[in-house]
């Protein structure tokens, strides 16, 4: 089971290798310039194994502000 610890390390490991890009305009985001937000959401990810609290992970593109899913920016990371 994928977590939210395991979302956001993934996301920062993406950043510090000059992978994260935004899902907007397509400019990668930094990792000294990513911010990564959460709210609780019935479809998101479990906080941690066991938990049924989820939440929703976005990273906004400090260029454009387009907020884009975690999910879809590790998908799109991991195709390429």
């Amino acid at each position: 089971m994928v977590t939210a610890i395991d979302v956001l390390e993934g996301l920062l490991e993406l950043a510090s290798s000059n992978r994260l890009k935004c899902a907007g305009c397509g400019e990668a985001i930094a990792d000294k310039a990513v911010t990564i937000s959460m709210y609780l959401h019935d479809d998101g990810i479990p906080l941690r194994e066991g938990c049924e609290r989820r939440v929703w992970i976005y990273v906004e593109c400090p260029r454009c502000g387009y907020q884009s899913s975690a999910k879809r920016l590790l998908a799109e990371a991991g195709a390429r």
